[in-house]
């Protein structure tokens, strides 16, 4: 797990496969490439919560995930 401040005009290249999140209200132009294809997204927020879950991760510690989409494996 890494953390990384943003500021604006900052370009992140993350590799394909990598797992990521964007906390605190980002405002991000995607790039992808060799493009975006619709429907071809991986949840991963079920697994998330279950990790804060089953190492009692509260508060500051707990691994950030979205809880709407952690209710039931998201496979496009």
């Amino acid at each position: 797990m890494q953390k990384h401040a943003l500021s604006v005009g900052d370009l992140v290249y993350l590799p394909r496969g990598v797992v990521h999140r964007g906390l605190g209200g980002v405002l991000a132009q995607v790039i992808t490439v060799p493009g975006f294809i619709p429907g071809a997204e991986i949840g991963v927020d079920h697994h998330l919560r279950r990790i804060n879950e089953q190492l009692e991760l509260e508060g500051p510690t707990a691994i950030p995930y979205n809880r709407e989409a952690s209710r039931t494996a998201i496979i496009n």
